[in-house]
């Protein structure tokens, strides 16, 4: 139950949320992030960090840049199911859809000036 309620809890924050639906679109660094939020840079960190802890997201590095993405598939089944259900309920939130449309649109290259 105490995994159940740290989950709740983290997911309870609408960037974390908003963060969580940009991730499902692709993976993405924290500049870009950050770019579509407009949340500093330690903020986006520490929301990942967050989102990191409790297993919902992982990462890689590439070069300079440390990519994020989507960890459900590591979630025990409960999780996930609660995880999925309060995303595909963002589904349709203009918040939602233009946070999307941004990360479908930007690179990091545009982002950074940096390849």
């Amino acid at each position: 139950m105490k995994r159940i309620v740290r989950l709740l809890k983290v997911v309870g924050d609408e960037n974390r949320l908003r963060i969580l639906k940009l991730l499902q679109t692709r993976d993405m660094c924290v500049c870009e992030i950050q770019h579509i939020l407009g949340l500093s840079q330690p903020a986006v960190s520490h929301h990942l960090r967050t989102l990191s802890n409790q297993g919902l997201v992982d990462s890689t590095k590439e070069g300079l840049f440390i990519n994020y993405r989507l960890a459900l598939d590591r979630l025990p089944e409960g999780e996930r199911k609660i995880l999925q259900c309060i995303l595909e309920s963002l589904m349709g939130s203009e918040q939602v859809e233009r946070d999307r449309d941004l990360a479908l649109k930007i690179t990091r290259e545009e982002v950074t000036g940096k390849k």
